[in-house]
């Protein structure tokens, strides 16, 4: 099933699934959908300022023509975050939720693979690395507001802070 199928994204649907299986593991207690729970995923992914965390994902919204926007998302954009073999981000997503919208509406995926691979040109070589920059082109046709997530290998799952548009 594709990401927005019914409206689902990544983040609601294994959300869905936890508080189903909370429920079914509680006897006499029934939980709301969205309700904090401390085994939940949603629960494990964290945010901070961009400005004093390397690992939180930036929006940026480069451009705007004929309702089409140019999006750029960053991670490590104030403190660079480290591109190596052991300590890397691999992947950026993006989301938009629409002005009073009730579902999360995925965008798209930046994947990032490079990090210190060996390459070689003849008698050069040298490492190569992914930077952790995704751009998307989205038209959402509506007000809304854009959010990102972005994973490290180290230091799990990212939120951004939300950005109108």
């Amino acid at each position: 099933m594709s990401d927005t199928n019914n409206g689902l994204n990544r983040r609601k649907f294994m959300a869905g699934v936890a508080v189903a299986a909370a429920a079914a593991a509680v006897p006499g207690h029934a939980f709301a959908v969205g309700e904090a729970k401390p085994d939940m995923l949603s629960s494990k992914i964290q945010s901070a300022d961009f400005k004093s965390e390397k690992h939180v994902p930036v929006i940026s919204v480069t451009d705007k023509k004929d309702g089409v926007l140019t999006v750029s998302v960053e991670v490590g954009k104030d403190i660079p975050h480290p591109n190596t073999l052991e300590h890397y981000i691999a992947w950026i997503d993006l989301y938009f939720v629409p002005e009073n919208g009730k579902f999360a509406h995925y965008v798209g995926r930046a994947e990032f693979s490079s990090h210190g691979e060996p390459v070689s040109a003849g008698k050069e070589s040298g490492k190569m690395f992914s930077s952790p920059v995704g751009l998307f082109r989205v038209a959402p046709g509506v007000p809304g507001k854009l959010y990102a997530l972005s994973y490290c290998n180290i230091h799990g799952l990212w939120e951004s802070a939300p950005v109108a548009v």
